[in-house]
């Protein structure tokens, strides 16, 4: 695409200010040392790490862990902590020194390095934004109480700018059964509560959640001043209980096929009548396609005539909810603390809020995370160990492979074939990739957060339209260098590791091999096995097999087969950084 441009070659350079600044072609300040001695212990391993008073045939997990549990707590603003959350403390310390050298700083215009600075320093102004409480939303909100039909309350959906989902969320990505090219998917609309059990179980749990939500939105109403906030709420939980009890449960959004169902744009109204479905479609810009997918088909029809019962009022407020619930984190403290004591300390258990600088980088993560992660590869990331890591992937494929020629009884030689053949089509990709995102075009202002916010989403929306008619992008990444973290992605069949995984305690090219392959090498063969779990063997080697109906794995009537239980099309370790709350 027009705003990508290939990365530079790795040169030398003396400060992370004149690199990030300047934006010259940039410096690994990390020069190769081959010899350097590992950085835990004599072989990579962290020893202080046991408790060795445990007997390691009687407990092994506290012979290892022992000795880091008992000095180790977790952080009052961390709702888990171990490896993971070590390493994305580090990178996140390491993007904030890269945004603090670039907020204010002198850089080109409509540059990334522009970007980051300026997105970093709107998200520091705390005395401007508390000085504006409401203001930057009171447009958007004055927009949607002026609406006065169906019709243009679901153009006002279709905004991209503004976060407030329709009854369906639109998505663009590779269409999973001709993965040459991509489609349009639509998807139930995700509703505030984790699952419909929230909304529809009995256990007492689940209720007195349900009593918090209830203070959540009056609470945010109240703020917001709407009338009624107390009944309002009311009425948003009834309604959105009605949604969750169309919708569709976890277990069979898991399933590929029930998930595809194509159909053609203009059968869309007759199939889920009651939706003011070409409002939507030309507002979100999708209205020129042939066709989409429905993903939950039979809940978008019962949404559709959900909002087609539902009073235009009702509607209104609902949206108005969505609006600010969207939107508090990038508000005035008043809406951004009722937001984490809900999301974050209710719903997720986390005891305090982030500083707001982990979350200003969590920010710059999600929306200018490639122009964050150049510079942070440049910076921390030793060329040498994305050769290494490559030695160790292959080495891990042969592993994999001598184990389906000769330990897999129960395959039968068909199914043995097709799985031999799709781990020789994968793919890894390591540290980095090879084109590095611009984000060209998007206008970002060092005093008007909220603008660009919705600059922001508007500019990934239409990123993503304007892949739709063209090739498939092989080499795009979904997650950033700077995440400590992993993924498998079954529609492109390959396995990702992104920079900041690539370090102690998970891999040290210093270390001996052992700690590797027990580290790193432990993640490289959790992904790979994504890849035959009840997920991925539903995606074959070829792409020209990826309509088959046929799964890739049979089993011998005398043998058993066993899956792994995954959460997302896009596998990877369930470790998450706390973004906005």
């Amino acid at each position: 695409m027009t705003h990508r441009r290939t990365v530079s070659a790795l040169t030398s350079a003396c400060a992370l200010a004149v690199l990030a600044i300047a934006g010259t072609t940039a410096a690994n300040a990390l020069a190769d040392t081959p010899d350097l001695a590992p950085a835990m212990g004599k072989w990579g391993v962290d020893l202080s790490a046991r408790d060795t008073s445990v007997a390691p045939g009687d407990d092994f997990y506290h012979y290892v862990n022992g000795g880091w549990l008992a000095r180790t707590s977790i952080p009052s603003d961390r709702s888990n902590y171990g490896a993971f959350t070590v390493l994305a403390d580090r990178a996140e310390q390491q993007v904030r020194d890269i945004l603090r050298q670039l907020d204010g700083a002198d850089t080109p215009p409509n540059s990334p390095q522009q970007r980051l600075g300026d997105l970093y320093h709107a998200w520091m102004d705390e005395g401007a934004i508390e000085a504006k409480g409401l203001t930057p939303l009171i447009p958007d909100l004055e927009r949607l109480a002026a609406i006065g039909s169906k019709g243009d309350l679901a153009r006002f959906s279709a905004d991209s700018r503004l976060g407030v989902p329709a009854i369906v969320t639109p998505e663009i990505d590779i269409d999973v059964k001709a993965p040459d090219r991509y489609a349009v998917y639509l998807s139930q609309i995700p509703l505030i509560l984790p699952t419909r059990d929230y909304y529809l179980g009995d256990d007492p749990r689940f209720d007195a959640i349900r009593q918090a939500y209830l203070g959540y939105i009056d609470r945010l109403l109240t703020l917001a001043g709407q009338p009624h906030p107390r009944q309002s709420a009311q009425r948003i939980l009834e309604l959105e209980t009605a949604m969750a009890r169309v919708e569709w449960a976890p277990a069979k959004q898991r399933d590929r096929d029930l998930t595809y169902n194509p159909l053609q744009l203009d059968r869309l109204g007759d199939y889920a009548p009651g939706f003011p479905w070409q409002p939507w479609l030309s507002a979100s810009g999708l209205a020129g396609q042939d066709e989409v997918v429905l993903a939950e088909n039979t809940a978008i029809r019962e949404l559709a005539r959900l909002y087609d019962e539902t009073p235009l009022s009702t509607l209104k407020t609902y949206a108005t909810f969505r609006l600010l619930d969207a939107n508090s984190p990038y508000l005035s403290s008043d809406f951004s603390r009722a937001h984490f004591d809900f999301h974050g300390k209710r719903l997720s258990g986390q005891p305090e809020q982030r500083e707001r600088w982990k979350r200003g980088v969590s920010l710059i993560n999600d929306f200018l995370g490639q122009a964050a992660g150049k510079l942070y590869v440049m910076l921390h990331f030793p060329p040498r160990a994305k050769s290494e890591m490559e030695t160790l992937v292959a080495n891990l494929e042969d592993a994999y492979r001598d184990r389906l020629q000769h330990q897999v009884s129960w395959m039968t030689d068909r199914t043995r074939q097709r799985a031999l053949e799709k781990l020789d089509a994968f793919t890894a990709k390591i540290a980095y990739p090879d084109e590095w995102e611009t984000y060209a075009g998007m206008d970002i202002s060092s005093n008007d957060l909220y603008g660009d916010i919705g600059a922001a989403r508007q500019w990934h929306w239409q990123d993503d339209l304007a892949k739709l008619g063209g090739p498939v992008d092989r080499d795009e990444w979904f997650m950033n260098p700077q995440t400590v973290n992993a993924y498998y992605s079954p529609s492109r069949n390959e396995i990702v590791f992104p920079a900041a995984i690539l370090q102690p305690p998970f891999f040290d090219p210093n270390a001996d091999p052992a700690v590797n392959y027990g580290g790193i090498g432990a993640v490289i063969g959790h992904e790979m096995s994504h890849g035959f779990d009840d997920q991925g063997r539903r995606f074959l080697a070829s792409s020209k097999d990826q309509g088959t109906t046929r799964a890739l794995l049979d089993v011998n009537p005398v043998g058993r087969q066993v899956t792994v239980t995954t959460s997302e099309e896009r596998h990877s370790f369930s470790f998450s950084q706390a973004g906005a709350a």
